[in-house]
């Protein structure tokens, strides 16, 4: 079976740590790693140079064998941007909060 291509959105100390895992996982490969911040990606790139590193979401979206993201982003960012991912057609992987409210969490 082919490992599932998978990307990290957010490179703080959370996300780094998710990297990490699905670049150790069995059945995953970690494919890229979308931040904001140069100096997170910088320091992602430093653990995981084999990687695409941007700081665009829609970069990452789009990344050739891409089937899922992890959202490790500040909470009040988390329903933007696991809605996005959601209508990119990737699965998603939420850190809690899924939401800050109620109705983001319906949405």
């Amino acid at each position: 079976m082919a490992a599932i291509g998978v990307g990290v959105i957010g490179a703080g100390p959370w996300g780094l740590n998710v990297a990490r895992a699905l670049s150790r996982a069995r059945g995953a490969r970690l494919l890229g790693i979308a931040d904001l911040d140069p100096d997170r990606r910088a320091r992602a790139g430093a653990a995981h140079a084999d990687v695409t590193l941007t700081e665009d979401l829609e970069t990452l979206l789009e990344l050739p064998g891409l089937e899922a993201v992890a959202v490790a982003v500040d909470s009040p960012r988390h329903h933007v941007v696991a809605a996005r991912a959601l209508r990119a057609g990737r699965h998603v992987l939420v850190e809690k909060p899924i939401a800050t409210s109620l109705e983001e969490a319906d949405a």
